[in-house]
């Protein structure tokens, strides 16, 4: 048997290694539909963060269980305050977004991720938030279910995650 003694502990020192300071998750366990090729905040999917310092980052990782009808498409988008954080190049009429909905045939719900690492240069509380948006006006998004959601056993409901981790620098 090994014993391990320690006669004093020290925090690692700012510039010498990066280090989580600190990690903010929500998870969302109820549902969310939308019908629209408007964009919308999906609810109940943000995390708030107060970083300690303006040169910290901060490291963004949502998992979304969502799905699609089997004949279109939808689309994640990640916001910050409000705003859009991140997304593809315009390209034509082709839609920006942080990530495609992850999609089958059946209109099963499956998980689509993003991620992203934010410099927001304050040390005020900053809001991540989960927007997503479907093809066209008739299509049908759906977050924590499956397209049709009937009451069976091959059906399910699920959970979707968001978490923010401050990185000291």
């Amino acid at each position: 048997m090994s014993t391990l003694r320690v006669d004093n502990l020290q925090g690692q020192t700012a510039g010498t290694n990066r280090y989580v300071v600190q990690v903010v998750s929500t998870t969302k366990t109820d549902t969310f539909s939308a019908n629209s090729a408007q964009i919308q905040a999906v609810t109940g999917l943000s995390v708030s963060i107060t970083p300690s310092n303006t040169n910290n980052k901060v490291f963004i990782m949502a998992d979304v269980n969502a799905s699609v009808d089997n004949a279109a498409r939808g689309y994640l988008a990640l916001y910050k305050d409000g705003s859009v954080l991140v997304q593809g190049d315009a390209s034509g009429s082709r839609i920006q977004a942080a990530t495609q909905l992850a999609g089958a045939d059946s209109g099963e719900s499956l998980s689509s991720t993003v991620s992203f690492l934010d410099s927001p240069n304050t040390t005020s509380a900053v809001t991540y938030q989960i927007y997503l948006v479907g093809e066209g006006s008739s299509t049908q998004v759906h977050v924590n279910r499956s397209h049709n959601d009937a009451d069976a056993a091959g059906r399910g409901r699920f959970i979707s995650t968001i978490t923010a981790m401050e990185i000291a620098q």
